[in-house]
């Protein structure tokens, strides 16, 4: 073989090689992103649901300690500090590729609260208070969720009642 011929043998192989090594890291690339877009459905879901609930339960406990007359601030600042853990949550989520929505739901307390009349509860914008020894007691609240991390979707209406 002459030189030329080598020369030609010699650039074929470089140029398969760089083919190789593109396609390796196309799928490098691909797959990573795959690996990652699965967080709700790889137990990412519950963890979402527990700092969810954590934050409920903690606005819940600071905002118990109003009186009764006082019951729209308690609900107030429940909704606040609610409002407040839920975009901190979404921020971080949304680090991760997840969009994440939280509001409360009026319409799905209000139900709860029809069907629980003998305990003397309210809803007061989604929020149940309760009357226990002349203070207002956040003793619940009823919300709607969303998360989506590119492949699964998570939505859930929900009415959660704190003890």
């Amino acid at each position: 073989m002459d030189g030329e011929g080598q020369m030609m043998i010699l650039s074929a192989l470089v140029a398969c090689l760089c083919l190789i090594g593109l396609v390796a890291c196309i799928a490098a690339v691909d797959s990573g992103l795959y690996a990652e877009a699965g967080y709700l459905s790889d137990g990412g879901l519950d963890n979402v649901r527990w700092a969810q609930e954590c934050a409920l339960e903690k606005a819940a406990f600071y905002s118990s300690s109003y009186p009764w007359e006082s019951r729209d601030e308690a609900a107030l600042k429940f909704i606040s500090d609610v409002n407040a853990s839920m975009e901190s949550l979404s921020g971080e989520l949304l680090k991760h590729g997840i969009i994440y929505k939280f509001s409360m739901n009026r319409s799905l307390a209000c139900e709860y609260v029809a069907s629980h009349q003998e305990t003397g509860t309210l809803n007061i914008g989604g929020v149940i208070v309760r009357q226990e020894k002349n203070k207002a007691r956040v003793c619940g609240c009823a919300y709607d969720a969303f998360a989506y991390d590119g492949v699964t979707a998570y939505n859930e209406s929900r009415i959660m009642v704190f003890d």
